[in-house]
């Protein structure tokens, strides 16, 4: 039996899986922005005035993109270099939240 090469492998494997770890970030730190990475994007997200949350993605191939979400759920406006989109809604979103488990619409 090969025990050696076997835990050096494993080894390895294991320094490997610590070095791509990340922080993560919990509730208190998330109200004031984070970052998600993915290989060929970025998504800063941020909170800004009235409910709104502001996205910026930045792709590798293509023009950078903001979006503004309502609650962080709805997206109400996107801009980027490709152009615009505004949604607007029929109705006052701010009706909607806070969402609760079980809450039935009035």
């Amino acid at each position: 039996m090969k025990i050696g090469p076997v835990g050096t492998i494993l080894t390895i494997l294991s320094a490997a899986g610590v070095a791509h770890g990340a922080p993560c970030f919990d509730a208190k730190s998330a109200k004031n922005g984070f970052v998600l990475t993915r290989p060929g994007i970025q998504s800063t997200f941020r909170p800004v005035a009235g409910g709104m949350m502001s996205v910026a993605n930045t792709y590798e191939s293509q023009s950078p993109q903001t979006q503004y979400l309502f609650a962080g759920l709805i997206e109400v406006f996107r801009d980027s270099d490709t152009g615009r989109l505004a949604m607007i809604p029929f109705s006052d979103l701010r009706k909607l939240f806070p969402l609760k488990t079980g809450q039935k619409a009035r």
